[in-house]
């Protein structure tokens, strides 16, 4: 054992409170009113007040002045925290004693500044020490980080062997309510090592899970997850935190308790940040069952998604998570089983049997949230997938809830929004088969079932309809045809509306083609079904006659269908009157059956080429060529005016064939090309224009295709070079929409802009940023958002480039420089350009190398123009003392406008953030999240700098400037900031000495 462990042997003799434990912590803590320190070294400090310390009690230091005078830097700190530690394990001995007695705000001061000793100096190196430290030493740094964990420990836990609360004393509270996050490395390096390596494992794990008892299933979870960060963790350490963390997660309102805690520790939350948690949440902890698993964090994730007062931010991340878990490889064998019993199980027949389940109307405000809030997705967003197996289900509801008059309009429209969105994200073909479904009455019906003290919305599959007579359908006119007076489900006229609101001409297409070929193979047709198909077929050329002839493939497709199957079962058709009459000519009535099909096939066809003049049908679709040769047979048909059609069709299709063949081949496959690329944009446009979120976020999804397109492609088919300008546009627009669901998708179609067409775009966003001027003298609170908005996509952009940002560096840095310099500009947005400096140095440090300079030095002079003092002086000819040789003002110079003293202690983000909050727009420097973003550019400088350099760093100045403020800066966040980039200061100092 050497000299600095001497110091915390429990068996020191206890002195007096008065005498010489009050006197010794203020020697030792440098807030004697005799000393002064002046510019002296740190060395010569911590020598002076140690030997004072002697000199009060001789027990409480161990070494001589010769064998101090022999100790190095580190040495001194040792020796420093390891008196303190003495100095507060006797003060709690005379606490417990009931000899404690009353201390005065100076003194209760000191005592906390002697904690701070012992956390910063002894035990976080210690830990240091021994997680970092070769096989030859371990055994001895073990035993010295034992001792200390214990001692402290044992301050923490007075009451050793019971399961009682905490003591109640000043020095045991401290040490849980403001040291646990230095306490929990110690204990879970040592504490869970292999048997037979701690001998106090035991005692130091039973007290680690005390200590995380004492606090609120929130607070313990954010303390795991922080001290699960901590450098140089081992292993062993690391799984019995993720264990504790997932048993915490697994535990009621666990999850919302993380998704909180992981994204209210930012003051924005980032899309990095989302992707990592729902990464996090949908990978089962080793030992537990996907199954398991699943089946507990699955139900909270819905129950976030109901509640009404969760924070938006985690409302987004469980939206995230979901998302994730919708499309990860558990889907199909876990997820989708669990959503059975749980999301859908209102949406069923049969009900029983399942662990938790909601209401109908309950799963439709939790994926209204879910719609809103999920993140950016590919072809097939999460929507789609979640609402695709009741989506039958679903329209069947909202006709329920549509003509019922006491149904909440709220509920009405929420229900109605989902269906609209996923009739519009959907594919074509997925939409039409569900539309079909519909039809066919897969959708079942809703009532109101239960008793008259709880009545609830159910679902039956068959569907109640009233019996048709003869009578009934022998009226059917042209007015009875416009009603559905015979309550046909589904209803024609509220199916079409609904397929009109939804507008997307391919759908109805293929649904009409559908409903045109549907039965024609079918010997016996059911009236009810036959007289639904023409109802629907009636209101469709009613209202949709555009959009259904708006495909001619369609046409093709169908003509193709209907021309083989009359031909092949000509002989079996029934002589009756086919209702297929009302979309043919009135004109030419046909006796056969199978005249009716083929001459309802050719006008059709027809009408749908005369609807799209331009088309050419591709040569290569099989249905052009059996088409073409159907069409010439059927002009030998014994039928005139069938004859007449199908030459006249045969005409048509003969000519656009021809046109495409003399365009070329080599110019074909171009224009098509270019013509594929402008309906894409078309088509987005439209998107970005509808009023539902997921609808316009999908919009910009299919802008960002096509800009991958050009990345990935080294020929011309990726998007025109004419439409990157306005897409590029769109893309900034809508990152500057305060809805975050929008402002995510607009992100990563920037990421995508900048890997396709590089610097142009950075220049663009840049000029937006930093350069251009704002319209009023002053900057308004809007055109600040913007710039803020747009800081926050330039960041995400400069996470997504890596080691290439190096190609950029000379654009946005100026840009930045001159942001931070102005002093005239809002302290938020100047804020903001430090963060986004730390960005671009996190992300690419070598490239940033040649700045380094430049930066710091600019955050040391900010740090030490703007910080603010925190405590007050006795008299004001007084100079407040620090440890790095930095003296304060006095009270007239640290005076502000209004006469204020700004030297009293304020908490943690009281006066900075409050103050931001309030002024925005504000140019006040000294506000502290200024001096937060400062203090953290230094830092990711110096941990850039391990790796490739420290050129022109300031780094004595930087020092002495940081410690200085970790002792008297009026923001605790700043104190224990400034703390961290000293401590990583000396740290790279060493590196770089050891080199």
């Amino acid at each position: 054992m050497d000299d600095s462990q001497k110091l915390i042997t429990p068996d020191a003799p206890r002195g007096n409170m008065k005498r010489t434990l009050l006197p010794a912590t203020h020697a030792l803590t440098g807030t004697s009113n005799k000393q002064s320190t002046g510019s002296r070294p740190l060395e010569s400090v911590l020598k002076a007040r140690i030997l004072d310390v002697a000199r009060i009690d001789t027990s409480l230091v161990a070494l001589t002045e010769q064998q101090l005078d022999a100790l190095d830097s580190d040495a001194l700190e040792n020796t420093t925290g390891g008196i303190a530690l003495k100095i507060l394990t006797q003060i709690s001995t005379e606490e417990r004693q009931d000899t404690f007695e009353d201390l005065s705000l100076n003194d209760q001061s000191a005592v906390r500044m002697l904690a701070a000793l012992v956390f910063r100096w002894k035990l976080s190196k210690e830990t240091d020490r021994f997680n970092t430290s070769a096989a030859s030493t371990r055994l001895e740094v073990l035993n010295q980080l034992q001792q200390t964990t214990m001692a402290i420990l044992k301050l923490a836990f007075p009451d050793e062997g019971t399961n009682d609360a905490t003591t109640s004393s000043m020095v045991s509270s401290m040490m849980i309510q403001q040291y646990t996050l230095e306490i929990l490395p110690a204990t879970f390096s040592i504490g869970w090592l292999p048997p037979g390596q701690c001998k106090e494992s035991p005692y130091i794990r039973s007290s680690t899970l005390r200590l995380l008892s004492s606090f609120g299933l929130g607070e313990s979870i954010q303390l795991l997850g922080v001290t699960l960060n901590t450098p140089h963790l081992p292993t062993t350490a690391k799984n019995a935190i993720k264990y504790l963390l997932s048993r915490r997660i697994l535990q009621p309102k666990g999850l919302q308790a993380f998704l909180g805690i992981m994204t209210g520790q930012e003051s924005e939350a980032t899309l990095a940040k989302y992707e990592q948690i729902a990464m996090l949440i949908s990978t089962p902890p080793r030992g537990t069952s996907a199954e398991e698993y699943f089946r507990n964090v699955v139900p909270q994730i819905l129950d976030i998604l109901l509640a009404e007062d969760v924070a938006s931010r985690t409302l987004q991340a469980a939206a995230y998570v979901f998302s994730d878990l919708v499309s990860s490889k558990h889907q199909d064998s876990t997820i989708f089983p669990i959503l059975n019993v749980t999301l859908y199980a209102g949406f069923q027949e049969h009900t029983q049997e399942r662990a938790k389940s909601y209401m109908p109307l309950e799963t439709i405000k939790m994926m209204s949230k879910f719609a809103v809030a999920a993140p950016p997705s590919g072809d097939e967003p999460a929507i789609v997938k979640v609402l695709g197996p009741i989506i039958e289900k679903l329209y069947t509801l909202l006709y329920h809830l549509e003509t019922k008059a006491i149904s909440d309009p709220t509920e009405t429209e929420a229900c109605k929004g989902l269906l609209l969105s996923w009739l519009k994200l959907a594919s074509a073909e997925v939409a039409t088969e569900r539309l079909w479904n519909v039809i066919e009455g897969k959708g079942g019906e809703w009532f109101i079932g239960g008793d008259n003290e709880e009545l609830t919305l159910c679902w039956r599959e068959q569907v109640v309809s009233q019996n048709l007579k003869l009578s009934d359908l022998s009226n059917l006119e042209k007015d009875v045809m416009s009603t559905n007076s015979l309550g046909l489900r589904p209803d024609p006229i509220h199916l079409v509306g609904l397929l009109k609101i939804v507008g997307r001409n391919e759908v109805a297409s293929l649904l009409f083609v559908r409903l045109l070929g549907a039965d024609y193979a079918s010997d016996k047709v059911e009236p009810t079904r036959e007289l639904l198909r023409m109802q629907l077929l009636y209101q469709m050329q009613q209202k949709l006659s555009s959009s259904i002839l708006s495909n001619p493939s369609h046409a093709l497709a169908f003509v193709d269908h209907a021309i083989t199957t009359a031909t092949a079962q000509k002989q079996s058709l029934q002589p009756s009157k086919s209702p297929l009459l009302v979309v043919a000519n009135e004109g030419d009535e046909e006796d056969a059956q199978a005249g009716d099909i083929l001459r309802t096939a050719v006008d059709f066809l027809l009408s749908s080429l005369e609807a799209n003049p331009k088309y050419v049908p591709p040569k290569d679709d099989p249905h052009v060529q059996r088409v073409s040769e159907q069409l010439k047979s059927l002009t030998l048909h014994p039928s005139m005016a069938l004859r007449q059609a199908c030459r006249e069709a045969s005409l048509v299709l003969t000519a656009r064939l021809s046109a495409a063949a003399v365009s070329g081949p080599g110019s074909e496959e171009s224009s098509e090309r270019l013509k594929n690329i402008r309906e894409k944009y078309q088509e987005a446009l439209v998107l970005l224009q509808d009023p539902l979120l997921p609808v316009r976020a999908q919009g910009l999804t299919m802008l960002r295709h096509l800009v991958e397109l050009s990345a990935e492609s080294k020929q011309d088919s990726g998007v025109d070079p004419a439409l990157v300008p306005a897409i590029l546009d769109i893309f900034i627009n809508s990152a500057q929409n305060e809805d975050s669901f929008i402002f995510l998708n607009a992100v990563k179609g920037l990421v995508v802009m900048v890997q396709a067409f590089g610097r142009d775009v950075f220049r663009r966003l840049i000029d937006i940023y930093a350069t251009e001027s704002y319209v009023s003298g002053n900057m308004n609170r809007q055109e600040l958002d913007m710039k803020l908005r747009i800081g926050e996509a330039l960041a995400e952009v400069v996470g997504s480039c890596g080691q290439s940002l190096g190609g950029y560096v000379d654009i946005l840095l100026p840009a930045i420089l001159a942001t931070i310099r102005d002093s005239s500009l809002p302290t938020t947005l100047r804020t903001s350009a430090i963060s986004l400096a730390s960005r671009c140095v996190e992300t690419a440090p070598l490239a940033m190398s040649r700045y380094t300079a430049e930066l710091s030095g600019a955050m040391v002079d900010i740090l030490e123009l703007e910080h603010t003092v925190a405590i007050e002086p006795r008299n004001r000819d007084e100079r407040q003392e620090t440890v790095g040789g930095v003296e304060s003002k006095s009270d007239t110079e640290q005076e502000d406008e209004g006469g204020h003293n700004r030297r009293r202690r304020q908490r943690q983000g009281e006066a900075g953030d409050e103050a931001t909050d309030a002024n925005p727009v504000g140019v006040n420097p000294k506000l502290s999240p200024l001096r937060r973003s400062a203090i953290h550019l230094l830092g990711a400088i110096l941990r850039g700098g391990g790796d490739y350099g420290l050129t022109g760093f300031p780094a004595r100045r930087a020092g002495n400037v940081l410690r200085y403020l970790s002792v008297h800066d009026a923001d605790n966040v700043v104190n224990a900031m400034a703390v961290e980039v000293v401590s990583l200061l000396g740290e790279v100092a060493r590196a770089r000495f050891h080199q």
